[in-house]
């Protein structure tokens, strides 16, 4: 059994091989989860607001409905419900919200300056 652990998001991941492995290799890329002036080129994976409340898939109109679709916005990088800032918002990155009481907020990415600046990953064998 091999161990992925990702000390971003405190979880830890069992790799299962279903026959002997002599060895393997990984590549690891690593994301910056903190921005650089308004973070417009942001690439994290943060999905919450700063308040803690989930963000809604870019891809969605449910509960808000927005022109912010990914095929219109491919060089934005519009995945998932990811926090972007693809109109480059001077309070960084936000998202829309799966609230629908609240229509978008920021997600209080840090200034690399200020915080973390990379996922940071271990593997442990077994």
């Amino acid at each position: 059994k091999t161990y992925f652990s990702d000390s971003v998001l405190s979880n830890t991941h069992s790799l299962f091989f279903h026959s002997f492995v002599d060895s393997f290799s990984l590549s690891v890329a690593y994301v910056q989860e903190c921005i650089v002036g308004t973070g417009v080129n942001y690439r994290g994976r943060r999905s919450v607001t700063a308040s803690g409340i989930k963000c809604q898939a870019w891809a969605s109109p449910i509960p808000h409905e927005h022109n912010f679709l990914p095929r219109r916005n491919r060089k934005k990088d519009l995945r998932e419900n990811y926090c972007r800032n693809p109109d480059n918002a001077t309070s960084g990155p936000w998202c829309f919200t799966t609230d629908p009481n609240v229509r978008h907020q920021d997600c209080g990415v840090p200034q690399c300056s200020q915080g973390r600046t990379h996922t940071r990953m271990s593997i442990s064998f077994f």
